[in-house]
């Protein structure tokens, strides 16, 4: 899946996660969301955007499928090119993970491309 967004967009991601991929997982489970936006998969370290339910970023609702919202600031652009792809994910960690849970049905391909009123 790809999604673009208009460079300065301040509108809020709005994702659905879909509990039955992660056996025996409620909401209630769900102790963190990780969004996060690189350029590629193979660098750890090379995060351009990353947000947390944790840091107060991101807000869900639901139940076995879960309406994910991503707080997205118009100011947040400065690192990304336009018409550049990039790797993203929306990522929920469970009680009792160390780490969250990296299911590749949760990731896109995002493209920043140009306001054509705005200045960018």
């Amino acid at each position: 899946m790809q999604i673009k967004r208009k460079y300065g967009d301040n509108k809020d991601l709005d994702f659905t996660i879909n509990l039955t991929d992660y056996y025996g997982k409620t909401a209630s489970d769900i102790i963190d969301i990780i969004f996060v936006v690189k350029e590629k998969r193979s660098a750890p370290d090379n995060q351009i955007l990353l947000k947390r339910f944790s840091d107060g970023n991101i807000s869900f609702t639901g139940t076995v499928l879960v309406n994910v919202l991503i707080n997205w600031a118009s100011n947040e652009y400065e690192n990304f090119k336009l018409n550049r792809k990039y790797i993203a994910g929306v990522y929920p960690k469970f009680t009792g993970d160390t780490i969250a849970d990296e299911n590749t049905d949760n990731e896109f391909e995002l493209v920043i491309i140009e306001d054509l009123v705005q200045d960018n």
